[in-house]
């Protein structure tokens, strides 16, 4: 990967957001921002903040750009201005208990790409080590990833402008535990600045941290994924589909077999007169008790059709929900859930031509030893076989 890319790779378990990059590389136009955007699991009241996942990958193949044959100006960092709980100098370093920041005004003397390494070392808790965010006037250049106890160097890169500017260096992932007892600390020695006069200008990072590469050459473009788009929790399934499609697409993906159809979002239909225990969301709609939501629909010609339901749901004594399909206050059939995650279940319906009103009924909630049986719906889309 190294020889491909023209550039120093290394294996970081890193357990944080990963976020679109800004800038004008014309490939980030078929990403959106709020497909990278995945959410946590919701701890505390409903207004609290809405975390952002860390799971979008378990360890991610990081790109960054080697030292070694670069003209590099090492800055001790014991003499920056700190900012934060407990953070301290030694004589030879600043060590992080908790997070915070250390930084200091650095003159670049030339606009262009730069190599920002940091010389330090960590303590872990559940397996993974600090991570460092290397920022320029407070905007992120670069997240680094630590992987030892050891002193070790670990570099980020970007565009700097000419002049003076305030270099941070700060620690974001601090934790500990009780059990096993654990504590993640960051201790840094110096920081290394160097200047690169010859950039791989045919790489372009579409992620920060730089997980994700697109390489050009001759015979075409590559892309180096190392997203967990295929297995994401069900909350952010979609947005992860999304930006899997959004990367075929771009490269050249032929879908152009999909069958027309029309695809009504879930969190749209209107539940029925009476149901509880429903919530509206951004992206689903959720059911936490027997009841339907209904969606008027128009048939252009009567005829035999397929039903894609994308559901998902939580089990109860083993069994997940089970949705009744209506279409006029009648059932045409029923859908077996098989997974928390969402997935895509199909049905065959008759249609007549003209108006008619479709709902999804959910019939088999219950609560079993504290288990309790609830139903999201995404979308359905509906087409011609």
């Amino acid at each position: 990967m190294s020889r491909l890319l023209g550039l120093k790779t290394f294996w970081a378990p890193y357990h944080g957001a990963v976020t679109r990059v800004e800038g004008d590389e014309p490939f980030l136009e078929n990403l959106a921002r709020e497909d990278l955007f995945w959410f946590d699991k919701h701890v505390g009241l409903s207004w609290a903040p809405h975390a952002r996942a860390k799971e979008m990958a378990d360890g991610l193949v990081l790109f960054s750009k080697s030292l070694d044959s670069l003209p590099v100006e090492s800055h001790e960092i014991e003499n920056w201005t700190l900012d934060g709980n407990l953070i301290r100098t030694t004589p030879q370093s600043v060590v992080y208990p908790t997070n915070a920041e250390a930084s200091c005004e650095i003159t670049f003397p030339t606009t262009g790409q730069y190599v920002i390494g940091v010389v330090g070392r960590g303590t872990p808790c559940r397996g993974v080590y600090p991570v460092v965010r290397v920022a320029i006037d407070g905007e992120t250049l670069g997240t680094i990833p630590l992987g030892s106890s050891q002193w070790h160097t670990r570099s980020t890169f970007g565009r700097i402008e000419q002049g003076h500017h305030r270099l941070s260096i700060a620690f974001v992932n601090d934790q500990n535990a009780v059990k096993p007892r654990e504590d993640r600390n960051l201790e840094v020695d110096k920081v290394l600045i160097a200047f690169d006069a010859k950039p791989a200008e045919q790489v372009s990072f579409l992620t920060e941290p730089a997980s994700t590469a697109l390489v050009r050459r001759e015979e075409g473009t590559v892309v180096v994924d190392q997203l967990r788009w295929d297995e994401v929790e069900p909350r952010n399934q979609r947005k992860a589909d999304r930006y899997a499609r959004a990367l075929l697409g771009a490269l050249g993906g032929d879908f152009g077999d999909l069958r027309p159809g029309t695809t009504i979002q879930c969190e749209t239909m209107t539940p029925e007169a009476g149901l509880k225990h429903f919530h509206a969301r951004k992206q689903a709609m959720s059911l936490a008790c027997n009841g339907a939501v209904h969606a008027p629909i128009h048939v252009a010609s009567a005829g035999r059709y397929r039903l894609r339901l994308v559901a998902g749901g939580t089990p109860a004594a083993g069994v997940f929900p089970e949705v009744e399909v209506r279409v006029d206050e009648e059932p045409v059939g029923r859908v077996q859930l098989v997974s928390e995650k969402w997935k895509t279940y199909p049905l065959s319906l008759d249609l007549k031509e003209g108006p008619h009103e479709l709902a999804l009924a959910f019939v088999n909630d219950a609560n079993i030893d504290g288990e309790d049986r609830n139903l999201l719906l995404d979308e359905m889309r509906i087409e011609k076989p």
